[in-house]
């Protein structure tokens, strides 16, 4: 049963140019730049040192930045695997929802690392707010990874998330987008989810009872 997203948070028209120039000046990058996202904790399930190589394999050779939301009890190791890299930048938890979706919304694709979660909560909030996402191949969000608006990659594989990363950005950006945006107006809501979540209760405990 597929989780939703809180309805009317996480939307493409929270998209702020002027969000995504702050964003990516932090990054040290022109407005031209794409502007990756990553949220999270930071714990080794998330595999972001994964994440930070495979963006720092690709900024070598394309105008690439990636903000990090997020800490945890790894912060200190996840700072020192940045190793100062200009063109990745930490931010703290944003516990503003609004907030949280505007960010989202004004980036330009999510780059997820883990494959271990049970709904992959965060890859659908992106997806609702219209990014085109870069995921693992396996775990809940390889269930989120259309291919007419993701690409996967072999989980903490850092080349293989890079080449991943290359393969979105050499796409064209505008089918992607838009095929980003489609799926995005036909999120699924945390209501739907717990609709279907009940009554698969319901309709066990009835075939149970039938059988009894």
């Amino acid at each position: 049963i597929p989780m939703g997203v809180d309805a009317g948070v996480f939307s493409p028209a929270r998209r702020h140019m002027s969000v995504r120039q702050d964003l990516l000046a932090r990054c040290n990058l022109p407005n031209t730049a794409t502007l990756l996202l990553g949220i999270g904790r930071h714990t080794p399930e998330k595999r972001w040192p994964c994440v930070i190589d495979a963006v720092a394999r690709v900024a070598a050779k394309r105008p690439v930045g990636l903000v990090l939301i997020g800490n945890g009890h790894q912060q200190a190791s996840v700072i020192e695997h940045v190793n100062g890299n200009p063109h990745i930048q930490l931010l703290e938890p944003i516990r503003n929802r609004t907030a949280l979706a505007t960010i989202m919304a004004s980036c330009d694709a999510l780059v997820h690392g883990s494959s271990a979660e049970t709904f992959g909560l965060v890859a659908s909030e992106a997806l609702a707010s219209g990014l085109p996402l870069v995921l693992p191949n396996a775990g809940a969000v390889a269930d989120i990874a259309h291919p007419d608006f993701s690409e996967t990659y072999v989980p903490g594989n850092a080349h293989d998330a890079a080449s991943a990363i290359e393969r979105l950005l050499d796409r064209d950006q505008h089918q992607l987008r838009s095929a980003a945006h489609h799926a995005a107006m036909t999120a699924r809501t945390l209501d739907e989810h717990f609709t279907e979540l009940f009554q698969t209760y319901a309709d066990a405990i009835s075939e149970k009872r039938e059988a009894a």
